[in-house]
């Protein structure tokens, strides 16, 4: 069985640079209907989900809270 893949377009609210990337579409959608995200979206990187969640690219997440 063959998954769907979608692009994904991201604007940061901070530097409102875009970000675009591919996600399994079940995986979206399972994250959508309230399963964590670090479980729906598991093959992706975790900048890229925080990006999804807070709208915040990995630049200004480190420029506002630090690396770690």
């Amino acid at each position: 069985m063959s998954q769907e893949i979608i692009e994904k377009t991201i604007e940061c609210a901070y530097c409102k640079k875009s970000y675009s990337f591919e996600v399994r579409e079940n995986g979206f959608e399972a994250w959508e209907n309230g399963e964590y995200i670090q479980d729906a979206l598991y093959d992706i990187e975790a900048w890229q989900r925080e990006l999804l969640i807070s709208g915040t690219c990995n630049d200004c997440w480190i420029e506002l809270f630090g690396e770690d």
